[in-house]
């Protein structure tokens, strides 16, 4: 890699660092100054915003935090007859993401992630978005191991649940370089792309 293409990957790491956990006002505000001294930067930047909020990462760091309070009190809720929630892991825009043990004799551990129950999703299009995701199978992907619509009509997906880090803690901890943090990268990225195609070929 040459020493152009070290320096612009080092803008983005710190740009995003530096945005991603902004409200969503301050990082629209911030990009578009950025968008004035390098647009190209910018578009960039905003692109990789957008695929983390799509991830479920928080889009608006105030909101998130009141609604956490709420959230974590659910902690012994039955979601589905057979997942009991046991700690909030994070919220994101589409909804809570809660660690959750099974009721029953089978001993495991999920990512359960509760839908916000103001978002209006009909329940042919969750059990659609159910549907495509029971399909996913991908070695860095997390498995989809149950799904439904609780009695509100709030869908809910539990997912295999993976201890791990955000992905730059991860790599700061092995202080990884630049080529390194790259190609960790593109295997997210081709992780994303299998999901995308497959929700394509689905619909």
């Amino acid at each position: 890699m040459d020493a152009p293409t070290r320096e612009r990957w080092r803008r983005v790491r710190e740009a995003f660092g530096a945005l991603i956990d902004l409200p969503a006002q301050q990082r629209a505000a911030e990009l578009a100054a950025l968008g004035a001294e390098d647009a190209a930067l910018a578009a960039d930047l905003a692109a990789l915003l957008a695929q983390a909020d799509a991830a479920g990462a928080p889009d608006d760091a105030g909101s998130a935090e009141s609604a956490a309070e709420p959230a974590a009190r659910r902690a012994g809720t039955v979601v589905g007859g057979r997942f009991r929630l046991l700690d909030l892991l994070g919220i994101g825009g589409m909804g809570e993401v809660h660690l959750a043990e099974r009721t029953d004799e089978l001993d495991r551990k999920v990512a359960l992630k509760l839908v916000r129950g103001d978002l209006p999703i009909p329940a042919a299009r969750a059990r659609r978005e159910q549907q495509i995701l029971a399909r996913l199978s991908h070695p860095h992907i997390a498995a989809l191991v149950d799904a439904g619509i609780g009695e509100a009509g709030q869908p809910w997906f539990a997912m295999e649940y993976v201890d791990g880090a955000r992905i730059t803690d991860w790599c700061d901890r092995r202080a990884l370089d630049l080529p390194a943090r790259a190609r960790l990268f593109a295997r997210v990225c081709r992780a994303v792309q299998f999901a995308r195609c497959s929700s394509r070929t689905a619909t």
